[in-house]
């Protein structure tokens, strides 16, 4: 009977992708079968066909499958997307117009609102962690055991610089960065429960 267009994907400056169904196509073959069509600013024209999945989306476009060119001069060219030469550039974005075509943009709603609320709860994760371990830094700074924080001294040219503490105050350091690891683990399990 005739193509009906059934979505549409531009791109300014570059050109336009049509997705057809066949008019009037029962649930045969016939109904998973869509043409696309992409019609490019220097008069290039790139088609080729594409199969719906079982779940009724848009299948995608591999490097085994084929497509028809006819360029501005009138030549046209019918060749796979994994070898498309001399149409790479039309090949390319005809993919790329494609891909866009196939995305749902509720799914992609979906996911976007996801990755903010993920977004969100790392920030969350993060404040309280420089938050936890701001106050044991500050702990440390205050701490009469330890010998000096500055000036820093160097033991060679090449190696860093770092703080001179005795062993007790490492000691103790070390079980203030133990604890300071198990608020910040509680800390996120209750953040964690709270989103």
């Amino acid at each position: 009977s005739g193509w009906v267009i059934e979505g549409e994907a531009a791109e300014p400056g570059v050109g336009r992708l049509s997705l057809l169904r066949l008019a009037g196509a029962g649930a045969g073959s016939d109904a998973s079968v869509r043409m696309v069509r992409v019609l490019f600013e220097d008069g290039t024209r790139v088609s080729f066909s594409a199969r719906t999945s079982a779940g009724g989306g848009l299948g995608e476009v591999g490097d085994g499958d084929t497509f028809r060119a006819l360029d501005a001069r009138g030549e046209t060219f019918v060749r796979s997307f994994g070898a498309p030469s001399p149409c790479e550039r039309h090949a390319l974005v005809a993919r790329a117009l494609f891909e866009r075509l196939r995305v749902d943009p509720d799914e992609e709603r979906v996911a976007l609102s996801t990755g903010l609320a993920l977004a969100a709860v790392e920030q969350r994760r993060s404040a309280v962690l420089l938050q936890v371990h701001g106050s044991f830094v500050d702990s440390i700074c205050k701490d009469p055991s330890v010998k000096a924080l500055s000036p820093w001294q160097q033991s060679s040219e090449e190696s860093p610089a770092v703080p001179v503490m005795n062993e007790d105050a490492a000691h103790r350091a070390l079980q203030r960065s133990a604890a300071a690891l198990l608020a910040i683990e509680g800390a996120l399990r209750s953040g964690a429960s709270a989103a």
